[in-house]
């Protein structure tokens, strides 16, 4: 075969394949079509299939939608906490009752989505036991199993429930469900359910249920003893007691009380019958010691009544309407009257005994009144007896009795028989009177006394002061300086004895004012501190534990008793100190009371005279008043002015150690300003135009005023007594009248009456100052009334008098222009020459040299300190005090050297600001007055 028809037969089959397939093709086109069609028909049906599936899919969805809202709704208002978390502790829903019971302040919708996973220990602290309340947390996550019911303890005393429920869908774990609820009020409720369960049960009483054969269907822990009783043989003639009291309890359809004694023991049994049923409840009570009791009341009640009838007194009882219950045998010997009078009344007795009727109708007032004002009344009753030749009197008293619902019980009469107690009173009045002209007499020769004595020491120490201010020698100085003080000492015990008239005589008063406590102890310092110097000791005070000082009471007794004290340890105490401590003992809102002690280091006190100490004119030894002075009036009068405050002193000491002296008063806190008197710095200044009269008898006196007057300024007339005080009156102008008291032919008080009776007004309203040497309490109050407007005691003080004066005619010193004097000028420094001989050693030429050095120096650096004070310049300031200190020390202005020191320390450190003023103020006065002082002694 060749190649051509080899081709050809292919050619051939490659045709026969391709009309095959051809066919094939047109035949699968056909199938296809059909197919097509059965697809398009398909398409229709799964399309209606689908639109059906979809609308079911979203009905479906709506009911999810709604059944959601209404479980959020329904979780919402649930009223326990919701918390729900998925398998990752994010939160998938919560409610308000949860964020209320955490505290937490935001939407429960804001918390959705929000990690949990921390969130037992952000909120552990709000549990008792907060450890176990996130360790609980772990664990029940962990287990993943269902538990109810736990209980939380918070913090603020509020019980919670929580319950935790795992979600599972088949073995998926989804996540888990936290409930919380308040269960507080429901544990409450359910203790005290419990409480009351238990009531019956604890009841230290018996309680038991019977039947009304005595059979127990219940007995408490109590009833033992009753139970021993009814089961034991022994006692079964008390179970039939027992059983028969419960049938009548049932017969009487009511309760049914008996006593059973057994094992020692008296049992009340109350029976209450249920006539529903057969058992009766019985309640038992032991009395056992309530019987004791009673039958020792009675006892008791016998022995009083024994006791009432023998005690030597009218004794006796009324009711309520004032009929006798109870008579003693000393208020009615007879026993057959003392049986007839219980139940009748006064009026009843008196008939029976023929008394007068007006006995029984005062009783009968004063028991009406004693109802009425429902207190006791006590008064005297005079009868007349035949057989005596004077009243018989006794005391009676009648005290209501009220019961614990306050009604009025019964009236108790008491009667003592005091007929020998009024004839004494009588003795005694008669005694009093006596005694009453003998202290008149004593008060009358006190006055006259301090009168005759004050006098002539006006004299001294004014003279005395005068002659100080004039050019003397050192010696001289010294003299003048001595005698001053001798009269001053003399004054002191004057005044002692004085106040010492003045306790014994109930006149003692005292100041209700507020006051500084810490200024009394530092007006009373200053005063001490340079005698304490002088003897080389060392004066302390402790007020640090003081921490009220303003109070309310008298400063100046405080300042007197402190002043007694320690002024007596300075005096017997040669080496070492003198110690003031205060320490408050209680302290209220309103009151304080404080313990003052005074210690010293001293020569002491033997322990066999401390008891006496205390006494009027009583020392130590005997001739301690001939070795250190003094009139023994010193302590008893700081006891009495103690005492007389409501307060203590006491005493310990130690011979050859020293002694400490202790006392302690109250005083109420003070709500107002410091009233203290302080020793200020009066600039004396010259007063113009003034005309005083002086009343006055006495020479030295009247030249003693005259000169004081003189310096102020102060034209004198005089009067020798009040007949010429009144002539002149008449026929002068006076701006003041100082008045003597006691003068001849006519007294201060004599005369000033007469004066406010003058028609002139302006001579009848003439300010007077009475100018006495009378200084007994009461005396003031007499001039006073006689229409004087003020008084001053000699020996006056001349600031003091220059304060009244100014006072009286209310003269505005500050308004008041400097004037050349008429007289020497007047220093008011307390610094005296004699001050600068303990550095120049007496070397006059060298104090003079001194005294040169200060008036080159110290007028510029007093100008420069008061400068750098008004610019505020604390620096400068703080200089110039310390070179003005060098120059204070190096002269011995002893009484400045604090005051310095105390402002450049001030100035340095910035503090104690308010003080300032007053230190400068007063350094630059008293370094000028210095200054004055050396111009006078140099001229």
């Amino acid at each position: 075969m060749t190649d051509i028809e080899f081709l050809k037969i292919q050619l051939a089959e490659a045709q026969q394949a391709k009309a095959d397939l051809a066919s094939q093709l047109l035949l699968k086109s056909s199938e296809l079509a059909t197919t097509l069609q059965e697809l398009d028909q398909l398409k229709e049906l799964l399309q209606a299939k689908n639109a059906e599936k979809i609308q079911s899919i979203e009905e479906k969805q709506i009911e999810i939608n709604l059944a959601t809202t209404r479980l959020l709704t329904i979780i919402q208002n649930l009223q326990v906490g919701i918390l729900l978390e998925d398998e990752n502790r994010k939160i998938v829903t919560t409610n308000q009752n949860f964020c209320k019971l955490f505290k937490i302040d935001v939407p429960p919708q804001a918390l959705v989505g929000m990690d949990c996973s921390k969130s037992a220990d952000q909120f552990k602290h709000f549990f008792v036991e907060s450890e176990k309340f996130v360790s609980d947390i772990e664990i029940l996550l962990q287990k993943r199993e269902i538990v109810l019911s736990d209980e939380l303890e918070m913090v603020d005393d509020r019980v919670l429930r929580r319950d935790y429920i795992p979600i599972f869908d088949k073995d998926q774990y989804l996540g888990h469900l936290w409930t919380y609820r308040e269960v507080t009020e429901k544990k409450r409720i359910k203790k005290q359910i419990e409480e009351l369960s238990n009531f019956t049960k604890e009841n230290p009483n018996p309680v038991l249920r019977c039947t009304n054969d005595g059979e127990i269907l219940y007995a408490n822990a109590a009833s033992e003893d009753i139970i021993f009783m009814l089961s034991d043989y022994r006692y079964r003639e008390l179970k039939a007691i027992l059983i028969a009291a419960i049938q009548e309890a049932f017969r009487i359809d009511h309760d049914y009380k008996i006593e059973l004694s057994f094992r020692k023991k008296v049992y009340e049994l109350t029976i209450l019958p249920n006539a529903a049923t057969t058992f009766a409840n019985i309640y038992a009570t032991n009395i056992t010691e309530l019987k004791e009791t009673t039958e020792r009341l009675d006892s008791q009640k016998e022995f009083y009544e024994a006791i009432l009838n023998k005690i030597p007194a009218d004794i006796v009882v009324f009711d309520s309407s004032h009929n006798y219950i109870f008579v003693n045998p000393v208020a009615i010997k007879n026993p057959e009257i003392r049986k007839w009078i219980i139940g009748k009344n006064d009026y009843e007795y008196c008939e029976f005994r023929n008394k007068s009727l007006d006995l029984a109708k005062n009783r009968t007032q004063l028991f009406t009144k004693v109802v009425e004002e429902r207190k006791e009344i006590e008064w005297e009753e005079a009868i007349n007896q035949p057989d005596h030749d004077h009243p018989v009197y006794v005391l009676r008293r009648f005290s209501p009795v009220f019961d614990e619902h306050d009604n009025l019980e019964m009236i108790i009469g008491y009667g003592i028989h005091i007929t020998e107690r009024k004839l004494m009173e009588v003795e005694l009045k008669k005694a009093k009177e006596l005694a009453e002209e003998s202290t008149k007499a004593k008060e009358i020769f006190l006055a006259n006394m301090s009168h005759e004595i004050r006098t002539p020491m006006n004299g001294i120490i004014g003279l005395s002061g005068l002659l100080a201010k004039t050019t003397l020698e050192t010696t001289q100085q010294n003299y003048v300086k001595l005698v001053r003080q001798s009269a001053e000492n003399l004054l002191v015990v004057i005044n002692d004895i004085l106040d010492i008239a003045k306790i014994e005589s109930g006149k003692l008063q005292f100041e209700a004012i507020p006051f500084d406590i810490k200024e009394v102890v530092k007006s009373a310092f200053q005063i001490l501190k340079f005698k304490t110097e002088e003897k080389g000791l060392q004066l302390l005070v402790d007020l640090d534990k003081v921490n009220v000082s303003m109070v309310d009471g008298d400063p100046y007794r405080l300042n007197q008793i402190l002043l007694n004290l320690l002024s007596n340890a300075i005096k017997f105490t040669h080496e070492g100190y003198v110690k003031l401590e205060i320490e408050p003992i209680y302290e209220t809102l309103q009151e304080v009371r404080l313990k003052f002690t005074v210690s010293d280091t001293g020569i002491g006190i033997e322990k066999s005279k401390l008891e006496t100490i205390f006494q009027s004119f009583s020392q130590a030894e005997a001739q301690t008043t001939r070795k250190y002075g003094g009139t023994g009036l010193g302590l008893s009068i700081c006891k009495a002015l103690v005492e007389s405050q409501n307060g203590k002193i006491w005493i310990e000491s130690i011979l050859g150690k020293g002694s400490t002296f202790y006392f302690e008063l109250s005083y109420p806190k003070s709500v107002g300003n410091s009233e203290v008197v302080k020793t200020d710095e009066v600039n004396v200044k010259k007063l113009s135009d003034i005309k005083v009269l002086l009343a006055e008898d006495n020479q030295i006196n009247q030249f003693l005023a005259v000169e004081i007057l003189g310096q102020f300024g102060i034209e004198v007339e005089i009067a020798n007594n009040g007949k010429e005080a009144l002539d002149k009156l008449n026929t002068n102008h006076f701006d003041l009248i100082l008045m003597d008291i006691q003068m001849p032919e006519m007294g201060g008080i004599e005369a000033t009456k007469l004066i406010r009776l003058m028609q002139e007004p302006k001579k009848r309203n003439i300010p007077i100052i009475a100018l006495t040497a009378n200084a007994l309490k009461g005396d003031a109050e007499n001039y006073l009334a006689a229409g004087m407007n003020d008084y001053l005691s000699k020996p006056f003080d001349e600031i003091q008098l220059y304060k009244k004066i100014v006072n009286l005619l209310e003269i505005d010193t500050a308004q008041i222009k400097e004037q050349k004097p008429k007289t020497e000028m007047i220093i008011t420094t307390a610094y005296k020459i004699e001050d600068l001989d303990t550095v120049t050693r007496g070397n006059k030429e060298f104090a003079k040299k001194l005294m040169k050095i200060y008036l080159d120096t110290v007028p510029e650096m007093n100008n420069n300190m008061q400068t750098s004070f008004v610019n505020q310049n604390y620096e400068d300031l703080a200089f110039h005090a310390h070179k003005l200190k060098s120059t204070i020390n190096g002269l011995n202005i002893r009484f400045l050297s604090e005051d310095v020191a105390n402002l450049e320390n001030y100035a340095s450190s910035r503090t104690n600001l308010d003080t300032i003023p007053p230190l400068v103020a007063k350094l630059y006065a008293e370094l000028d007055a210095v200054g004055d002082l050396f111009k006078k002694t140099l001229a």
